[in-house]
């Protein structure tokens, strides 16, 4: 890619949708767009599935091409991907394959165990962190959408973030679930 960077008229070709800038950023950056789908979803059917979405996009899409403001394009692709994954997930979660449409669902999603930690760590919390608990890792709220709902500034709901992160952590690893006393950020 340095070698089409170098290019005073790199950006303008990006834009176009030219064929050798596309193809080098591909080259470039398609383990990274992987990783970061991979980060998501664990089936290589549907990881591959999105990274193409995610260079159909970039190769199809103007508009997609002028939302690049600058920096590492593997990094922003790779949040692009990130995001599709996340759609997909939620997408597929929806669907009910046709031959289970008649059966009872007795399948056990394999997240539920975590959950039911976090819910048990959140029990530990005073009422406004508990609520912070639920807003971002129950609800998946943004970190914006869930400082509006608390009516706090965004960035002190990033200290008890990251405050709360490291007792989940302790809590999950230390072995704080069997009894022992834990420590919570107030």
């Amino acid at each position: 890619m340095l070698s089409l960077r170098r290019d005073p008229s790199w950006h303008a070709r990006f834009l176009r949708g030219d064929k050798d800038v596309i193809e080098e950023i591909y080259k470039d950056t398609f383990n990274e767009v992987r990783l970061a789908a991979g980060s998501i979803l664990r089936d290589p059917a549907d990881r591959d599935a999105v990274v193409h979405e995610v260079f159909l996009e970039l190769i199809s899409s103007r508009h997609l091409r002028e939302s690049h403001r600058g920096g590492k394009l593997g990094a922003w692709l790779g949040a692009i991907a990130r995001h599709q994954a996340i759609d997909f997930a939620r997408r597929e979660k929806r669907l009910t394959p046709l031959s289970d449409a008649n059966e009872p669902v007795t399948t056990v999603d394999p997240l539920d165990e975590i959950r039911a930690e976090i819910v048990r760590f959140a029990t530990r919390l005073d009422p406004q962190r508990r609520q912070l608990v639920e807003l971002r890792y129950i609800a998946g709220m943004t970190q914006m959408e869930a400082a509006a709902a608390l009516g706090m500034p965004r960035s002190t709901l990033e200290d008890w973030e990251r405050q709360i992160r490291r007792a989940l952590h302790d809590f999950l690893t230390i072995g704080a679930g069997e009894g022992k006393k834990q420590v919570v950020p107030t």
